[in-house]
């Protein structure tokens, strides 16, 4: 029972720190995300896309990229609240079992 309750203590340990790594590189991913506006112009009227010029000269659609920013910026908060849940788990397995 003792091995069994280590080995759940290792595989919970290991769950956490992938979780954790995937959230900070979905975090990074969300941040560097950007998508390239389909023409040059900038600005936007009534309904069209908004293209904003970047301070290194590249367009990027507004829109598509709030998108692209939001998509994966939901996966790492996903992915730290179970590495959160994990952790918790593994504290509370550590408490209640002899080490």
């Amino acid at each position: 029972m003792v091995v069994a309750i280590q080995y759940l203590k290792v595989l919970l340990t290991l769950a956490t720190a992938g979780c954790a790594v995937a959230s900070g590189l979905y975090w990074i991913k969300s941040a560097r995300a950007k998508v390239m506006a389909s023409t040059t112009s900038v600005g936007g009227v009534f309904g069209g896309g908004i293209h904003v010029k970047l301070g290194t000269g590249e367009v990027i659609d507004f829109h598509a990229t709030f998108d692209e920013q939001s998509k994966f910026n939901s996966r790492a908060a996903y992915t730290s609240a179970a590495a959160a849940g994990l952790g918790g788990a593994l504290a509370l397995l550590s408490l209640i079992t002899p080490t």
